[in-house]
């Protein structure tokens, strides 16, 4: 692991370009198809809406309904200005910034890990596969990965207020990141939590400025209604990879394969009996019951295994939480990393392509098992296993749904959270030090050549 981080730290550049060759690609792909993905639309369409000062918030009832917005206010208000242009030249745009986000991510981790940019190349290789799928839909998944790693280097640098803010303004942007609030609580963090509050409430401000108090009061009514209403928060086939979905498909009458084709279908009908292997009229009857008591045990799961090391930063609070994280600051990348991850897990409805969100755990994980951890080790060839290979984009469609029915992907990313969670607790490796030591060494090497 040592040798491969060495030597994509010294082939940077070459990522670099690979990565920018990819981009230009994505970024000219609606301009020469003339035609934008269905998830773009969705949201140029909202932004739209918005600022002609019309409803954006509505469920998708039936699979041939227009696919809904579930984006914050003011992140459509941010895309306002890309409403007047034509839909393929808007996406390209987006895709440039999006790519621009990126980037700046990755740069943000290889300046918080020991073993420098190799570690966060191979962490972005793990998850290449989710992240063709967001660069594909042109989705907003890169601009949320973005805010979260800004708040993970904000606490790595010790700037509490502003890593809350960051954290505030991606949960207004996509409610997902809420999950960070009760974290910092938790851990003691109350500068955090502050700066969490004081995110939202900024968000909130801004569309309240542009469009009224009242007409945003509007649109959360009509957010909140949406979320009770769509039909896809209680799916249950294999496209939705969090722990509510897996549940439900345990115990479904039928085995479902959401939006597909009627051939589709029929060939979904073998698993019948497989995915569902628990269906019972009773057990179906209460199946939200069955959902909560499933979560309460991964809860108490969690309870378990993280504590330990969220409980060893609780007791560093206050004053000495900085001298603490001045001996060991890369940890937090790792500590908000897992609630991230966790995230995904616990969200009422969770597609392959949030897996990206996983990048700053793997980022640490890597950087520790380049440090001769085998814990971190460990937990990076899970993911790989449970939730890499098994793509459609890697090993072909019909391994990837045969492994979704048989085993889900929720149930992999679980697995691959107690993993990070006992890598985490493990500690850090003595040796993570004189690898930076020797990677510098060996970069003064070249610049002396």
């Amino acid at each position: 692991m040592h040798a491969l981080v060495t030597l994509l730290t010294r082939r940077r550049a070459v990522f670099a370009v690979a990565l920018a060759l990819y981009a230009a690609w994505m970024i000219a792909r609606p301009l020469m198809q003339e035609r934008v993905s269905g998830d773009f639309a969705s949201m140029h369409v909202a932004a739209k809406r918005l600022a002609a000062d019309e409803r954006v918030y509505f469920p998708q009832l039936r699979a041939e309904d227009e696919m809904p917005n579930k984006h914050g206010l003011i992140f459509l208000d941010l895309l306002r200005p890309l409403t007047p242009m034509s839909p393929p030249l808007a996406q390209a745009l987006w895709m440039a910034l999006s790519f621009s986000f990126l980037g700046h991510a990755l740069f943000l981790l290889a300046r918080m890990l020991s073993a420098g940019s190799g570690a966060a190349i191979l962490a972005f290789a793990l998850v290449a596969p989710f992240a063709h799928l967001l660069a594909k839909y042109a989705q907003s998944g890169f601009f949320l990965l973005w805010l979260l790693t800004l708040g993970i280097y904000c606490c790595y640098r010790l700037r509490w207020l502003a890593a809350g803010a960051f954290f505030g303004v991606a949960t207004a942007v996509k409610l997902f990141p809420i999950v960070l609030l009760p974290w910092a609580l938790y851990t003691g963090r109350w500068r955090v939590a502050v700066g969490f509050v004081i995110g939202v409430a900024a968000s909130m401000a801004f569309p309240i400025a542009l469009h009224g108090p009242d007409r945003v009061e509007s649109h959360l009514r009509d957010y909140v209604a949406m979320l009770e209403q769509d039909t896809a928060a209680s799916s249950h086939h294999p496209f939705h990879q969090s722990l509510r979905p897996l549940v439900l498909a345990s115990i479904a009458p039928s085995y479902d394969v959401g939006i597909a084709s009627d051939e589709d279908r029929r060939e979904a009908a073998r698993y019948d009996g497989v995915r569902n292997f628990a269906y019972d009229p009773r057990i179906w009857e209460h199946k939200e019951a069955v959902v909560a008591v499933a979560s309460a045990l991964f809860a108490i799961l969690c309870a378990v295994v993280i504590p330990p090391f969220f409980a060893r930063r609780r007791r560093n609070a206050g004053a000495e939480a900085a001298r603490a994280m001045t001996e060991d600051r890369t940890a937090i990348v790792g500590e908000v990393g897992l609630v991230l991850a966790v995230m995904v897990l616990v969200s009422p409805l969770a597609w392959k392509h949030y897996y990206v969100w996983c990048l700053p755990m793997l980022a640490w994980l890597v950087d520790r098992a380049a440090a001769a951890s085998r814990s971190a080790r460990v937990a990076l060839v899970g993911f790989v296993c449970l939730l890499t290979l098994p793509h459609k984009g890697v090993l072909g469609t019909r391994v990837a749904e045969t492994y979704a029915v048989y085993h889900g992907y929720a149930a992999g990313l679980a697995v691959f959270c107690v993993l990070a969670a006992i890598a985490l607790c493990c500690g850090r490796p003595s040796g993570a030090s004189s690898l930076r030591e020797e990677l510098q060494e060996e970069q003064r090497e070249e610049q002396a050549q």
